[in-house]
Parts: structure tokens; C-alpha cells; sequence
């Protein structure tokens, strides 16, 4: 409890000298977690990243995946998750535009999200940024044991809110991932 209230009070402390001196809230770099289902790293807005990574079957249940990567707080609660939709189950090379609601439309679409307090107050939405589009490559996809393994180039995210103290774009770059497909 000490550690919570410690991590608010350093929070709110960052929060009123970013306002107070106009400079970028940096996102801190979190754990990666247990990574039980799986692993994810890049480097993002330069620093090296890692997360738990878990891949989901997509709503027509059979020929497309998400992949999400998750970070920890030190107490074990979510505070970011970095999602990517419809990805085609097969070995390819895949554009990444637009956000994960927009569906069938031949792209795959992405979203950022930065959690708070014990995982349940999130921070502003972060959309990809279509100006900036990356690749991503999925290189084994084994449907016996469930596992899939990839790669990707560079995806931008953008700030929805204006005048947030959150950065205004968030970059991760380089990533590669090895994860299981769970239900």
C-alpha cells in the first residue's frame, strides 16, 4: 500500500511540473510481466521494451488474429497494452493502418493504451497514426500448438486528447514477438 501511494504522490508530482514547465510526460518503462503466453520486445520512443504478449482468435473465429502486448506495474497491475487486429493466420508480410474497430478492410489496425492507479484508470486513447504506416511479418504460424511468431517494423501512435500531459505520440520500433494463440 505504501508503494501505491508512493507511485501517486511521484505521479502527481510529474503531472504539475510537466504543466508547470511545459515539458512531455515520459511514460516510464514497466516489467514485462510473467510472460506465461508469450513475449514481446521493441524499442519504443528509443528505449528497450518488453511485455507479456498473447494472441487471440479474431471474431470470424478462424482466419485472423489480435496480438496484444502487455506491461505490469511492479504490483502486478496492467499499464500498457499495445494491441493489433486482424492480422491474416498465415506466414506474409501485412500493412499496419488504422485502428483496431476498423475490420475487413484489408489492413491491420492498431491502438496504445496507458493504464493508472491498479490497472483500471486508463490514460488517454492513442490511435495508429496513418501518416506514419509499418509493417508487420508473421514468420511461423503453428495451428497444432497454438503459437505464433513475427515481427514488426515501426507503429506510431497518436495522443486523442489535445493538450494531454501524455506524450502526443508514442513509437515503438523494431519489435519482434513469440506468443500463443489462447481462446
Amino acid at each position: 500500500m505504501k508503494q501505491v501511494i508512493v507511485f501517486f504522490i511521484v505521479s502527481l508530482l510529474a503531472v504539475s511540473c510537466h504543466k508547470d514547465q511545459g515539458s512531455e510526460f515520459v511514460i516510464p518503462i514497466y516489467t514485462p510481466g510473467p510472460r506465461d503466453t508469450g513475449w514481446g520486445k521493441a524499442k519504443r520512443d528509443g528505449h528497450n521494451w518488453e511485455a507479456t504478449a498473447f494472441a487471440r482468435k479474431h471474431q470470424d473465429g478462424k482466419n485472423y488474429i489480435g496480438i496484444d502486448l502487455w506491461t505490469f506495474s511492479e504490483e502486478g497491475f496492467n499499464r500498457e497494452t499495445l494491441s493489433l487486429n486482424e492480422i491474416p493466420l498465415a506466414v506474409g508480410k501485412y500493412v499496419i493502418k488504422g485502428n483496431i474497430a476498423n475490420t475487413y478492410d484489408g489492413f491491420i489496425g492498431g491502438f496504445y493504451s496507458i493504464f493508472q492507479d491498479d490497472g483500471d484508470v486508463a490514460g488517454p486513447p492513442f490511435d495508429h497514426d496513418d501518416n506514419d504506416k509499418g509493417i508487420l511479418e508473421l514468420t511461423k504460424v503453428d495451428t497444432v500448438n497454438n503459437i505464433v511468431t513475427g515481427k514488426f517494423d515501426r507503429v506510431v501512435f497518436k495522443n486523442r486528447k489535445e493538450n494531454s500531459f501524455f506524450p502526443e505520440k508514442v513509437i515503438f520500433e523494431n519489435g519482434s514477438f513469440e506468443m500463443k494463440i489462447i481462446q
